[in-house]
């Protein structure tokens, strides 16, 4: 008989924050910012958030170790930084990937810029520090069986690293990418023009590779002062990047130029993505323009649904849920007609127009439709208006409602859509020895509170003896509002991490979402499963893009997971009355479970919602690999 270990669990609230800890979310982040050991996360959130590129740098923020520290590091290597499941002969797309460039897979060293590393599908950042051994014009040379970029700084400070020499470091410039082999030299970019260093001095130098094929050769040479020919370059002039400060500085390597950014971002942003910064108008202001629906309950419920049969919402205007590839399996939510859409704002503002008699039209946002019987239909109103009452500042109308006419003419309120303004949302996520993700996705919710100040919701963490990171720690370090971590002593089960979780959970008109660890979460996306989410009628259930290997938000090349249902949210007394997750057939994998979740939910009368999230990525990863 196996003995399990009973779960313990930590919390931070907001007011367990203030009321004990006594100290505030600024001091945090002040206390924080001076703590080295793991600053990588801290500096990334300035400057990168994990779903858009770098922004300008106000270059105040960041330390440049002075020439004294640099002299104390290890002389005679460098430090690398590799992930792992990267699929791209290009560099500029390892820029995008999650957690670039201070989250690597692994962390390790090298003695030798000629050099070779015989693993498959990898990126790189090798960094350090250069000590010329003589004053004078130098002159580089890089080779690579793939891409690689080398930049250097003309001074200690990686904020002033210029590009000197590359290799297919981008689709646009470098077409096919022919290879360079080993000790090969035939394109012109493989030389950095004349460079003065002077002697002893140390300069910042960082090479980014990649690696597809499993030979991973490097050769970086130099042409000193007095000499005709390229040399390979003596361990004893590299320097590891010194302790006390942190190694994944910024520098403009990271930065996307604008050009590049415009040409291959085919997601344009969207009001969409900034509802949440709009005062909201509550139907309760125009209520009695909205008369109660007089719609049973048994027409507004699906009947149980079998697999792949649930159907999708339609939306207005076109939301580019569209991937690159074009088969059906890569095509964006269903759009709902021009003339339908219009159709719908305008009968809904000629039926408000008593409560508000001159409401402008500013923009109309979001127009979801949901079917449920022939003349039957629900749909979601997101637009922007100027009131008479304020006629300065954009309030937003987001209102659920019914309709008995397609296309719509009237609208009506029914008891199953309403809920309060801003139910509490627990995100849950499981966790065993995957550092790298954890990191990730611990940053990826600190930025969504950052951007939308919702203090509303929680991230529920269960830990099954993660090795290689404390959870604890690298949640106690965050800038997170609430957290719940539970620390059980058993194999990975998403069931009973589930089950676990969703026993924390104080009050049954919370809603409790099950996440996956290596999403991509954009910062609307507690806001979506408020909207999308009814308690006693609807769950919410949204899909994720799936990124083949070597892409991502940058190049979404991948398909919607429209046949996995891993993803859903649901009140807490829903989830109760379901039974939570059944653990009879499965107890340790992570496969199979969001079916039996899916089939519950519609055998209990309760609808599902089911779109294509917009910006929501289920980064690539492989199976067997720990990160």
């Amino acid at each position: 008989m196996t003995i399990q270990t009973p779960p313990i669990v930590y919390k931070r609230s907001i007011e367990y924050r203030q009321g004990l800890l006594q100290r505030s979310q600024e001091q945090n982040r002040i206390n924080f910012d001076t703590k080295i050991s793991d600053s990588r996360k801290y500096v990334k959130k300035i400057v990168r958030s994990s779903d858009t590129p770098s922004k300008e740098l106000d270059s105040t923020k960041y330390d440049s170790p002075n020439i004294s520290d640099i002299l104390s590091g290890v002389t005679g290597e460098l430090s690398i930084y590799r992930w792992y499941d990267f699929c791209s002969v290009y560099t500029n797309r390892l820029k995008s990937i999650p957690g670039f460039p201070f989250n690597p897979s692994v962390e390790l060293t090298l003695n030798s810029l000629n050099t070779k590393f015989s693993a498959k599908n990898f990126g790189q950042r090798i960094f350090g520090y250069l000590i010329a051994p003589a004053t004078g014009v130098f002159t580089f040379s890089i080779s690579s069986s793939s891409g690689i970029e080398f930049w250097l700084s003309y001074d200690p400070n990686p904020l002033h690293s210029i590009l000197i020499a590359a290799i297919c470091d981008s689709e646009l410039k470098s077409g096919n990418c022919p290879y360079s082999a080993r000790e090969k030299y035939s394109k012109s970019t493989q030389y950095s023009d004349p460079i003065n260093l002077t002697i002893d001095r140390p300069y910042y130098i960082e090479l980014i590779h990649v690696n597809t094929d499993g030979s991973g050769q490097i050769d970086v040479k130099w042409k000193i002062p007095g000499s005709s020919v390229y040399l390979n370059i003596p361990p004893e002039n590299l320097i590891t990047f010194p302790k006390g400060y942190s190694p994944s500085t910024y520098h403009p390597s990271f930065s996307y130029p604008s050009h590049v950014i415009q040409a291959l971002s085919p997601d344009p942003p969207s009001e969409r993505d900034f509802l949440f910064k709009y005062p909201k108008l509550r139907l309760d202001e125009f209520s009695y323009s909205i008369p109660n629906c007089n719609i049973f309950e048994d027409e507004i419920s699906n009947i149980y649904l079998k697999k792949l049969s649930v159907p999708y919402l339609s939306v207005y205007p076109n939301d580019n849920t569209e991937l690159m590839n074009e088969d059906d399996i890569s095509s964006g939510n269903i759009l709902l007609s021009e003339k339908e859409g219009l159709s719908v704002v305008a009968s809904f503002l000629e039926q408000i127009k008593h409560s508000f008699p001159k409401i402008i039209l500013h923009k109309i946002v979001n127009i979801e439709k949901y079917v449920h019987q022939p003349q039957i239909a629900r749909y979601l109103i997101e637009i922007l208006v100027y009131t008479q009452s304020n006629t300065s500042e954009l309030s937003l109308i987001s209102e659920s409602l019914f309709s008995d006419s397609i296309p719509a003419e009237r609208f009506c309120q029914h008891y199953v859509l309403r809920r309060e303004e801003s139910p509490f949302v627990y995100l849950m996520v499981g966790i065993k020895n995957s550092k790298h993700w954890a990191r990730y996705l611990v940053e990826n919710v600190e930025r969504i509170y950052e951007d939308t100040q919702d203090d509303r919701f929680s991230l529920i963490i269960v830990d099954f003896e993660s090795e290689d990171i404390n959870i604890e720690l690298l949640l106690r370090e965050s800038s997170l509002k609430n957290w719940i971590l539970i620390k059980v002593g058993r194999e990975l089960s998403l069931i009973d991490g589930m089950n676990l979780a969703l026993n924390q959970v104080p009050n049954e008109n919370d809603i409790f979402f099950t996440a996956d660890l290596i999403l991509g979460i954009p910062s609307t996306m507690v806001d979506s499963i408020r909207k999308h989410t009814f308690q006693g009628y609807s769950a919410y259930a949204p899909a994720a893009i799936r990124h083949m290997c070597g892409y991502s938000f940058m190049y979404p090349f991948g398909y919607w997971e429209v046949m996995e249902y891993s993803l859903i949210g649901m009140y807490k007394s829903d989830w109760v009355q379901i039974g939570g997750v059944d653990d009879w057939d499965i107890q340790t994998s992570w496969g199979g479970d969001d079916w039996d979740s899916a089939n519950r939910v519609l055998k209990s009368g309760i609808n599902l919602n089911r779109i294509k999230e917009r910006r929501l990525y289920h980064h690539y990863h492989s199976k067997d690999t720990n990160m």
